[in-house]
């Protein structure tokens, strides 16, 4: 049997037997302790007045008596107080008498002095399965230990940790540490970053710095030093934001860290229609002044150049930050999403009363092409329902200039009308991330994020390159687009032509003007309009539709696509219709530099790890059918690991094991942060409850009074019959027998029951009526319900 590398000695400790050193006597005896099924611990050491240690005295882990809880001394005592009950501890002490002890003498010999070993217990059988649970032989080796530290930076719970290392090791029976023992050490790691973890945080950073020359943050202290608002952004987000910049979605997101600090990333669409991140920041409130800060922050590191379109929530702070850093140059878009939500809040019931109410609402805001024909179609449409007073719809109306896309039709929008990209950004964000996540850690597991978001562009780029793509039809417009876009945007193209299948052309006015109209009609709402108008213009190989589809998606719309083939425009794919953001080598650029830059790793014992699984997996490919040859195969890794042993112990570490961040040579070298308190935002509120408009409440079905039994919109606390009858008791009227009965609880008989049969009111019933629907309390302002 081998133990820790050693073999297994068959003597015990004897008086007289010497050792190098302390620890050399206590392995010995821990060992041995081992195979005869005991568990050891130092109970005392004497240092003498040079401090120097001079003696040891080793002992069971049975030795003394287990000291009692609180709990069990009141017991004892006779007085137990009421109070938080406590956990019972089992009696883990014998008080038996086993030792050894070792003392140092002049010739700086470790000798054993005395040794005991009569157990008063039972010892543990001899199997390595019960024995390794024994306190003293339980560890977690280096290689376990940066197991663990890995697995958890990829937010591994410790259960999973465990059994994926017993998995490694050949079983449960193998390890010598307990899920506990796994959990404790994650958190020993994360209470190494108490007090430095923004300035962790910020040496990770500086250390990407060294691999990406481009890679940029930037920290906003408040007068306290304490960092307040934190950005960063990596060169290949730079440099992708210079061709695909411009459309982009912010939002933020909670419950990503400890601090609660909304988590605010900027997020594109790359040319394979793949959310990209083109940087993010931490913050701590979500005011106008933080918002001032971060856009400002971002647009000096992307060169200044402002983006078309930006999509958000309903945030007024943001929409004003937007409105003074971008100005009139970015069109500012709200979530549809968003509004439809907050309408679905106010408007539910009336969607569950109103059959079609909602559904038509919907295909307003979709189908409706021009600003006229949604606002034609929405009064027409509340006209119908009789919707015209309705507070929430007015609201909606009054702000119909931020949200609703027909009065977006002529910006680019990469094809998008919500934020929903960036909620599923969001979602994928919390599976590396929770509210336990320290800001060091943040960063390193979004760098992870970020990488993969890289890896999945990659993937996309080698299938264009690689894949051909089938063809619908052999139309020359087809042919010509497979060569030019990448796979995701042709396959849209593609939809687009099979959709011209469905179409039919009519000549308004001769090669100028062209209406196109399905050929069956599918809507079922009379002021929904299916005929686009499309006007071609042959000399510069022009064709506009109503519909206004590739000034919205940058895609040319099966309108315009009919007409085209229809007239034999020429070119079939004019160059003014190809946007360079949806072709094959759109991100040329944002890749440069990946291949001649030195990455370094962080983690020079990742490296090395990493090095030696390749040869160890390279073993254990390698088909062993001769006993002989597993026989060989062991004695040389048996030989290696002693070899490997007496060369450690010779030269000892010459290398760190981990990266020291704090050696990276900086200019801001003495420029340290507070760590941040914890924020108090939006997102962190405990959500209230939402108190309908007025003319919703009255929609809703009518209460039925306990006590009167009638639907008259009151409740027993305010039912008039109730009031009477306290009113008649107070003046000492008598009262019915029934109404006493029901007071007191008491089952109504048969003859009293003439008036009403009603069942007794319990005492439920008559405290603990639900009126909250009723309250008069208001959260928020009537102009921000939507």
């Amino acid at each position: 049997m081998v133990i820790d590398g050693k073999e297994e000695q068959s003597i015990e400790p004897h008086t007289g037997m010497e050792f190098d050193s302390e620890k050399q006597a206590y392995d010995f005896y821990n060992a041995y302790g081992y195979i005869a099924g005991f568990s050891i611990r130092k109970q005392s050491s004497y240092i003498n007045s040079k401090g120097i240690k001079t003696a040891v005295r080793m002992v069971c882990s049975k030795e003394g008596k287990t000291r009692k809880t609180k709990k069990q001394m009141e017991e004892t005592i006779g007085g137990l107080i009421e109070k938080t009950p406590e956990k019972e501890r089992s009696m883990q002490r014998s008080e038996c008498k086993a030792l050894c002890h070792v003392r140092l003498h002049k010739d700086g010999i470790w000798r054993v002095t005395s040794f005991y070993n009569e157990h008063n217990h039972q010892l543990v059988p001899n199997t390595p399965s019960k024995r390794r649970h024994l306190k003293s032989h339980k560890y977690l080796s280096m290689e376990n230990r940066a197991k663990i530290e890995l697995f958890s930076q990829h937010n591994v719970h410790a259960a999973q940790i465990r059994e994926i290392i017993a998995d490694q090791s050949g079983g449960k029976e193998n390890l010598h540490f307990s899920k506990k023992d796994v959990h404790n050490h994650i958190t020993r790691v994360k209470k190494s970053l108490v007090g430095v973890d923004v300035n962790a945080m910020l040496d990770f950073f500086r250390l990407r710095q060294q691999i990406d020359a481009d890679f940029f943050f930037e920290v906003e202290p408040d007068e306290d030093n304490v960092a307040k608002n934190i950005f960063w952004v990596d060169g290949r987000s730079r440099r992708a934001y210079q061709e695909f910049g411009d459309v982009i979605i912010f939002d933020t997101t909670y419950s990503t860290n400890k601090y609660r600090m909304p988590f605010a990333p900027f997020i594109g669409v790359n040319h394979h229609q793949q959310s990209i991140f083109f940087g993010c920041a931490l913050v701590r409130d979500e005011k106008k002044t933080t918002f001032d800060w971060l856009f400002k922050t971002w647009l000096k590191v992307m060169g200044g150049k402002k983006p078309n379109t930006i999509f958000t929530d309903q945030d007024p702070a943001m929409k004003v930050a937007i409105e003074v850093v971008f100005g009139k140059v970015t069109v500012h878009r709200v979530c549809v999403w968003h509004v439809l939500r907050k309408a679905r809040d106010h408007l539910g019931v009336l969607y569950g009363s109103v059959k079609g109410f909602r559904d038509e609402l919907i295909a307003i805001i979709d189908f409706s092409l021009t600003i006229e024909d949604f606002e034609t179609n929405w009064h027409a449409t509340l006209s119908k329902y009789e919707m015209e007073d309705n507070s929430h719809l007015k609201n909606m109306f009054k702000k119909r200039g931020e949200w609703a896309p027909a009065y977006f039709r002529e910006s680019f929008c990469a094809g998008m009308s919500t934020t929903q990209r960036s909620e599923s950004m969001n979602a994928a964000t919390k599976i590396w991330l929770g509210s336990n996540t320290s800001l060091y850690d943040f960063a390193t597991r979004f760098q992870k994020m970020v990488e993969g978001v890289y890896e999945r562009e990659s993937d996309e780029d080698f299938r264009t390159m690689n894949e051909i793509q089938p063809l619908l039809s052999g139309d020359v417009v087809e042919v010509e687009a497979r060569k030019i876009y990448t796979r995701s945007i042709f396959k849209l193209l593609k939809g687009k032509i099979k959709k011209t299948i469905a179409l039919r052309v009519r000549e308004i006015e001769r090669e100028t003007l062209y209406e196109v109209r399905p050929a069956i009609l599918k809507s079922n709402y009379t002021w929904f309009k299916p005929n686009r108008m499309v006007r071609i213009d042959l000399a510069n190989a022009k064709a506009d539709c109503s519909c206004k589809g590739f000034l919205y998606q940058g895609v040319l719309c099966s309108h315009a696509l009919l007409v085209m083939r229809h007239v034999g425009m020429e070119p079939f794919l004019p160059k003014h219709y190809i946007l360079k953001r949806w072709t094959r080598d759109a991100n040329a650029s944002t890749k440069k530099g990946l291949n001649d830059r030195c990455f370094v790793d962080n983690n020079l014992e990742s490296v090395k790890r990493t090095a030696l699984i390749k040869r160890i997996d390279t073993i254990m490919s390698t088909p062993i059918v001769l006993t002989a040859a597993f026989d060989w195969a062991c004695a040389k890794l048996d030989e290696m690991m002693e070899e490997l042993v007496e060369f450690t112990e010779a030269y000892g570490e010459d290398e760190p094991t981990k990266p020291n961040l704090k050696s990276i040579k900086r200019e801001d070298d003495d420029l340290k942060f507070s760590d941040p308190p914890v924020s108090q935002c939006k997102g962190s509120r405990i959500p209230q409850r939402f108190k309908a408009p007025a003319d919703v409440r009255d929609a809703k079905k009518m209460r039925t009074c306990s006590y009167c039994h009638k639907k008259e919109g009151h409740n027993m606390r305010n039912c008039p019959k109730k009031k009477e009858d306290d009113k008649a008791r107070q003046q000492g009227e008598t009262i019915s027998i029934q109404n006493d009965k029901r007071k007191r609880k008491e089952p109504i008989s048969i003859e009293d029951a003439s008036e009403d049969e009603s069942e007794f009111i319990t005492e439920d019933d008559e405290d603990g009526e639900d009126d909250a629907y009723e309250s008069d309390t208001v959260y928020g302002d009537e102009e921000d319900l939507f």
